[in-house]
């Protein structure tokens, strides 16, 4: 050391080489130790549990994981768009559906209305004041009226001759059906007075 000391003296190059040095060290000195983040342990531990995890998991785990998120997102849209289809069908063939002819077919419509099999109607309806009754008929799944609604005159809607009352007790229908089974429904009965001349 002393024999450096003695060199340092003399040479310019080695003495300005040395002060540079010293001068790196005190300034190195003076920078304070950079503080570690407050979450840097979670972030540690989060990181070596993932690792931990993926050393865990089989080889074709991750192409399982992708392969279930690409049909799971591919499945809602094609679900939803084929509920929907099938509520729009079922909606529109109730509206659309053609009225089923008499005869002794089997109906193949979504829905048909009631039809008018046997009445007993009587020649001389004469209690009927005006020119004629209309009447809404509630009928059951039998094919019998349970209910009644004058359409012609809702001020009075019970007040119906006997006669009339009795027409519509021993009227019976072809129920309506929904999906080929028989149901309730309505159907729209028009009772006229006939008066001959002559």
């Amino acid at each position: 050391m002393l024999k450096l000391n003695e060199h340092l003296k003399v040479c310019r190059n080695c003495s300005r080489e040395y002060q540079q040095l010293r001068r790196t060290q005190q300034l190195l000195a003076k920078i304070a130790r950079r503080k570690a983040p407050d979450d840097l342990a979670l972030k540690l531990r989060l990181a070596i549990s993932r690792e931990v995890a993926r050393a865990r998991q089989p080889f074709l785990h991750g192409l399982w994981v992708r392969l279930e998120n690409a049909i799971q997102g591919f499945m809602v849209p094609a679900t939803a768009g084929l509920a929907s289809a099938v509520v729009m069908f079922v909606f529109l063939m109730g509206f659309l559906a053609l009225p089923l002819r008499a005869g002794s077919d089997v109906p193949i419509f979504l829905n048909t209305a009631p039809q008018l099999v046997q009445s007993e109607f009587s020649n001389s309806l004469t209690e009927i004041k005006d020119d004629s009754v209309v009447i809404e008929a509630y009928v059951d799944s039998n094919g019998r009226v349970q209910d009644y609604r004058v359409l012609s005159d809702p001020q009075q809607p019970k007040d119906l001759p006997p006669q009339l009352k009795n027409v519509l007790i021993f009227t019976t229908f072809r129920p309506a059906t929904f999906m080929g089974r028989p149901t309730a429904g309505t159907a729209i009965l028009s009772f006229s007075k006939i008066s001959v001349k002559g």
